[in-house]
């Protein structure tokens, strides 16, 4: 549903995560490599990654693209879910969505939960496949359940909405409530709407107000307007309490491994 929104944050957090975790050394660099030439999948997909970073190398995005496709035919599922993004983004090679689903397909197929997501992302919004309700929910939930914050928002639209799903608030709600604690703002934002309205929870103002006043504080441009109105409905002291509440959960999910 925010397909390009979710490629970009993945693409940054799958590579910022891997300089975070490995500081490529030249002995590091020259090991990786040899491993890579004699076929180790892995060591195609780590030096892929180097590639694409520029890490201890000069950044090379179709010698990134290579190894991973070494790695990627050799059923590595992380090389196979890289190579879909680049496809998808086109970055390093041309922007092709077909080709981008089939290897995020192979990766999906294989458990790896960001690729079951953008796969369901695919069939929802029709690029690069036919769009699919059924199968966008199949891929939502595989993913979801793995703990794919992307996935679970998603997917609590799904039932809200009733499209490929039967509209369950109940359903709707669940899922969003465990995007919102990994920190997910659009998840937070519909959580607090529907404490809001009462619908699949008991109306609660305070809870409106703590998970939309999250979401805004997270970047969701919707939380702002929306926030405004919850707080013409609450006096004063339960707007302290509703800010007290806010922060306090805040606090606690800064804790939560994401």
């Amino acid at each position: 549903m925010f397909i390009h929104h979710m490629i970009k944050t993945l693409l940054t957090a799958v590579y910022i995560f891997f300089i975070l975790q490995l500081s490529v050394t030249p002995q590091d660099l020259t090991n990786i490599k040899t491993q890579a030439d004699k076929g180790d999948a892995k060591s195609q997909y780590l030096l892929g990654l180097i590639y694409f970073n520029g890490d201890g190398v000069s950044q090379d995005l179709k010698e990134a693209i290579s190894w991973w496709r070494k790695a990627a035919k050799q059923g590595d599922a992380d090389a196979q879910y890289s190579l879909g993004l680049a496809y998808f983004s086109g970055k390093g090679v041309q922007r092709d969505l077909e080709e981008a689903v089939t290897w995020f397909r192979k990766a999906a197929k294989q458990g790896k939960a960001d690729a079951q997501c953008l796969l369901g992302s695919a069939y929802f919004n029709a690029e690069g496949v036919k769009r699919n309700f059924k199968m966008a929910a199949k891929w939502y939930i595989k993913a979801a359940e793995q703990g794919n914050a992307y996935a679970q928002t998603d997917l609590g639209m799904m039932y809200h909405d009733g499209t490929g799903l039967p509209r369950d608030f109940k359903m709707a709600v669940s899922w969003w409530y465990k995007a919102a604690e990994k920190g997910n703002a659009r998840a937070q934002f519909h959580l607090g709407r529907m404490y809001f309205n009462g619908e699949g929870v008991t109306k609660n103002l305070l809870y409106a107000y703590a998970w939309i006043n999250l979401a805004a504080i997270n970047g969701w441009e919707q939380a702002q307007s929306l926030l405004r109105y919850v707080a013409q409905e609450m006096t004063d002291i339960q707007l302290i309490e509703a800010e007290k509440l806010s922060h306090e959960w805040s606090i606690k999910l800064q804790k939560q491994p994401q």
